[in-house]
């Protein structure tokens, strides 16, 4: 740590974010994120990929004696993005979605969706889906959990195909396809497992449909349905 502190005074970016990591685990030092953010914002300003990607963390969640700063949080990750976990990528999609004013944009939401969806695993993708639907410790979002959860679907996984139509009938949803939704929970509410929220899904749905609409979802197969609408969809925020 001595040595670190004096080339990391001298100038030394790699000294400076390894100073800075020992700052914010604790180890060799007392714990303190601010000064850990002080070293790690030195770094990046040199250009260390590493230290781009923390400091663009801590000025998106804030620490002790670090305020948020969505802007600059939006600033440095961007520049971090080729070294981000895939729930940095996610965060910033949302930073682009829905963050403040001077920093949404829809298509650099769009293009790091499309960089996210293709490392995470369905598994991941269904997850994030849930989480961003339901609101489960994060704010709301349906367009972007009904993207994410077309994404898994269209990257194999057939195991929450009902689960996607039930969102796919919600017009809270902006990609919402009342007809293929229609044709697909037919089919889901004649198996034997069916649940009764996709029973009450169903329903509900049939109760708000024209009757040109229901004939016209009730002449296409569920799966057809599903592959016609997969192949012209594609997942997206905007």
């Amino acid at each position: 740590v001595k040595w670190w502190t004096k080339a990391a005074e001298q100038g030394h970016m790699e000294a400076q974010y390894s100073l800075g990591e020992c700052y914010h685990s604790g180890e060799g030092l007392e714990q303190n994120d601010k000064s850990a953010f002080e070293w790690f914002e030195k770094a990046a300003e040199k250009g260390l990929g590493a230290a781009e990607l923390q400091t663009g963390r801590l000025y998106r969640d804030g620490a002790q004696g670090v305020e948020p700063d969505p802007v600059k949080a939006v600033q440095w990750l961007t520049k971090a993005a080729p070294y981000a976990r895939n729930d940095d990528l996610l965060s910033l999609v949302k930073l682009y979605q829905t963050g403040p004013q001077s920093v949404r944009s829809r298509d650099q939401a769009q293009k790091y969706l499309d960089i996210y969806i293709k490392k995470a695993s369905t598994a991941e993708l269904q997850n994030e889906a849930d989480r961003f639907w339901n609101g489960t410790g994060v704010r709301k979002n349906f367009n972007l959990g009904g993207a994410l959860s077309l994404a898994a679907i269209q990257k194999g996984d057939r195991s929450q195909v009902c689960e996607f139509a039930m969102r796919l009938s919600q017009p809270n949803w902006i990609h919402f396809d009342p007809v293929t939704a229609y044709s697909i929970l037919n089919q889901c509410a004649l198996d034997k497992n069916a649940t009764d929220e996709v029973k009450q899904a169903f329903t509900a749905l049939e109760n708000r449909m024209s009757a040109e609409q229901i004939q016209k979802a009730q002449e296409i197969d569920g799966e057809e349905a599903l592959n016609n609408y997969l192949n012209s969809n594609q997942p997206s925020v905007k």
